[in-house]
């Protein structure tokens, strides 16, 4: 994982918004300014709470995840933004009772919902995302910032990252559980690879994203 690759994957989803031509339709830097704004939300709630994680790719978008679980993908283009929800959850049916607003939805077979959003859409995205979340409760000691196991942000973020880019691997348990893929509504967990109680620390080279049940079982076989 190299720390360098986090700028240039976001700025190259910022300049996948850069429209081209001059005579797009409508004014496209109001638009890159919210984005730009949302992604500095998104940063400061991935620092302050672990429960969200984010992962940005080159020619891919933007994944965030809450509680393990794939929130929405962003996916830019010069025109809108594709938002894409795997799994019904809490965003998607309030989507469903917006008025006015999240008007071209697509039919496809690997989501349950995909937007065209346009500046009001993703000004409504952005004050859910800040009003929901913001005062979402960390209830894990491990999940405060001052706990010796705490898994900071950038350091969830590059393992997600590293996770998703290599095919949603989960490397298993050894000696129970092989290698899998998973799909991206299947629920992760950090894990330190060498556990914590042995000297592992909290760095990129030491955090694994694991399925949930995978990492459940390495915790129990440990003890």
């Amino acid at each position: 994982m190299k720390r360098y690759s986090i700028t240039y994957q976001v700025t190259d989803f910022i300049a996948r918004l850069i429209p081209k031509r001059r005579n797009v339709e409508g004014d496209s830097s109001a638009f890159i300014h919210s984005v730009l704004v949302f992604l500095q939300q998104l940063d400061q709630l991935q620092e302050s709470n672990p429960r969200i994680t984010l992962s940005f790719h080159s020619k891919d978008g933007l994944w965030v995840y809450l509680d393990g679980a794939a929130q929405f993908f962003l996916k830019p283009t010069q025109k809108f933004l594709l938002l894409h929800i795997f799994k019904k959850n809490k965003l998607s049916l309030s989507i469903g009772k917006v008025k006015g607003a999240f008007q071209t939805k697509r039919k496809v077979h690997y989501a349950e919902c995909l937007w065209e959003i346009r500046q009001p859409e993703f000004l409504w995205l952005m004050n859910y995302a800040t009003g929901e979340w913001t005062s979402l409760e960390v209830t894990s000691p491990t999940t405060q910032n001052s706990h010796p196991r705490y898994i900071p942000g950038i350091v969830r973020q590059l393992a997600l990252t590293e996770f998703i880019t290599k095919g949603r691997v989960c490397n298993g348990v050894y000696g129970r559980i092989k290698k899998h893929r998973i799909s991206a509504t299947t629920p992760i967990e950090f894990d330190h690879i060498l556990p914590h109680s042995q000297g592992g620390g909290n760095t990129e080279w030491n955090v694994q994203v694991l399925c949930v049940e995978c990492n459940r079982l390495k915790r129990a076989t440990a003890q």
